[in-house]
């Protein structure tokens, strides 16, 4: 990769960044900005929340990404390159095929988009980490038989993660609607497939309002929702995180959601209920994770 072009990128990247703009426009503009120097046919892009590593939206380009397929590969299948451990490693960026030493299949993730007749290729992930906290995740992935990411390009992708993360970090802090805790909170409940068992009314209300894009085909398929299903199953297991199933998620009209989930007793195993409820300016200030190291570009 050409160093002039390169410092235009990354300078482009820079401004879109200190521009206050919205995580989608943000990450919109750094995706055509990376497109241009590091090829890909498919990305997606998710806030998370800086205390528990729970998404909280999400941005396809050219792909729709099941919101109950991308809870299990991520928070309770055993795979490479998880989002979270290059952030608390201080990796930050990792590619497929350099993690599975050129055999993608041994990836769970590449196996069973196989199964689904998906072509995808090698994937370069990339863990948006400034001062030490994680405030996003990015993917980008090339089809099968594209060239795999060199070590150069996964190179530059770390480099560019405190610089992206301080514009989402930006983008999750600025809110242009006063606050307040008014409103009824909301009840999902998902058996231990994570499939919904019932939601009231509220809770419909409030998911509807989640920033994620493109829109999911159902109340069932919202990312936020089998994330936090998912991480509190996988944290009720002897070897969970420890970590609260718990996120604050800013919705389209600018206000602040608190979002957790626990497991319930009784009536199947793996039954969760999550709970949706206005946060109000109090719960605006993210937790920062234990243990994550600050990058040092």
């Amino acid at each position: 990769m050409k160093r002039d072009v390169l410092r235009r990128v990354r300078g482009e990247i820079e401004r879109a960044a200190s521009s206050e703009l919205d995580w989608v426009t943000l990450a919109t503009s750094v995706s055509d900005a990376i497109r241009r120097v590091v090829p890909f046919e498919r990305a997606c892009w998710h806030p998370v929340d800086p205390g528990t590593f729970l998404f909280t939206g999400g941005l396809g380009q050219n792909i729709v990404c099941s919101g109950p397929w991308l809870a299990e590969y991520e928070y309770m299948v055993e795979d490479v390159n998880k989002w979270s451990m290059l952030a608390l490693t201080g990796q930050r960026a990792g590619s497929l095929s350099e993690a599975t030493h050129g055999d993608l299949m041994r990836s769970a993730r590449t196996r069973s988009s196989a199964k689904l007749g998906l072509p995808i290729g090698d994937e370069l992930r990339v863990s948006l980490v400034v001062d030490g906290t994680c405030w996003a995740a990015a993917g980008f992935l090339r089809d099968a038989g594209s060239p795999w990411f060199t070590q150069d390009e996964v190179r530059f992708l770390a480099s560019l993660s405190p610089v992206i993360a301080e514009g989402f970090r930006k983008a999750v802090l600025v809110s242009t609607v006063t606050e307040d805790a008014s409103g009824v909170p909301g009840v999902v409940v998902l058996d231990g497939g994570g499939n919904m068992e019932s939601i009231s009314p509220s809770a419909e209300q409030w998911l509807g309002d989640l920033l994620e894009f493109p829109a999911p085909s159902s109340l069932h398929e919202v990312r936020v929702i089998q994330a936090m299903s998912a991480h509190a199953r996988a944290n009720a297991s002897p070897c969970g995180s420890g970590l609260a199933s718990r996120a604050r998620v800013q919705t389209r009209s600018g206000r602040w959601l608190l979002v957790y989930a626990t497991p319930l007793s009784g009536g199947g195993e793996g039954r969760v209920a999550v709970i949706v409820q206005p946060g109000g300016p109090a719960r605006r200030r993210p937790a920062r994770h234990p243990g994550l190291r600050t990058v040092r570009a």
